[in-house]
């Protein structure tokens, strides 16, 4: 699959929206970060559990699920995972 990087800001942006404001300023509470945004994308995971810190090798064959990690590799966010 070959990325076009003319559309690749606009693909990541919809994909992978900027953190608001709010998100922003509620990132330092009490002196701690927190680093997970107001919203986070979700990569489905079948037939495996997955434990935070935890190494998972994937097979990603659906379209739509590669340029959600492509994106999120690129603009270095996070995505989260659900089973």
């Amino acid at each position: 699959m070959k990325i076009n990087p003319e559309k690749l800001e606009e693909e990541i942006e919809l994909i992978l929206p900027e953190e608001g404001i709010a998100a922003k300023e509620e990132k330092m509470e009490g002196g701690k970060e927190n680093d997970l945004p107001e919203e986070l994308p979700i990569l489905p995971i079948r037939e495996s559990v997955l434990y935070p810190k935890m190494l998972l090798p994937l097979i990603v064959t659906q379209e739509r699920l590669i340029k959600l990690i492509e994106a999120a590799l690129l603009a270095n966010k996070k995505i989260g995972s659900w089973p």
